[in-house]
């Protein structure tokens, strides 16, 4: 069996002539890591994963608002200084519409890491229709 130097965060594998007097600040000479240690690491890792993906999805949330924000704002001064075109002006109410559900999602993201499920299984919200493919990027 392989001795190791563990930490609360994680292990390092040494050799046999290893002895305690070698051991770095905070460390712990074992003969086996314990599955506690393993199984707080698979934790942080799971933690660290979901969280990537929170970000991704928050990130392409608001690429998508400011997307959206932009081409509603670009209808609303057409229409404002009576130039619309009248596909603008039909335009307009659907992607208000598209705006409106892609801040849900964004304002529905920041509540998914209060769930009791979280980071474990969490239930993401329904994410809405792409307004934009050049603001997928963002997506992980």
């Amino acid at each position: 069996m392989m001795p190791y130097a563990i930490t609360s965060y994680g292990w390092r594998a040494v050799g046999d002539d290893f002895t305690d007097a070698d051991l770095a600040e905070g460390e712990s000479l074992v003969q086996e890591i314990p599955q506690s240690l393993i199984d707080a690491i698979a934790a942080q890792d799971l933690l660290r994963e979901t969280t990537a993906d929170l970000n991704a999805r928050t990130r392409l949330a608001t690429a998508q608002v400011t997307a959206l924000q932009g081409r509603v704002d670009a209808i609303n001064d057409a229409i404002d200084g009576d130039y619309a075109l009248p596909e603008e002006v039909e335009e307009k109410p659907h992607r208000v519409a598209m705006l409106a559900e892609w801040k849900k999602y964004r304002v529905f993201l920041g509540r998914v890491t209060g769930q009791p499920i979280w980071p474990t299984a969490p239930t993401w919200p329904e994410q809405p229709a792409l307004y934009n493919d050049e603001t997928t990027v963002a997506r992980a």
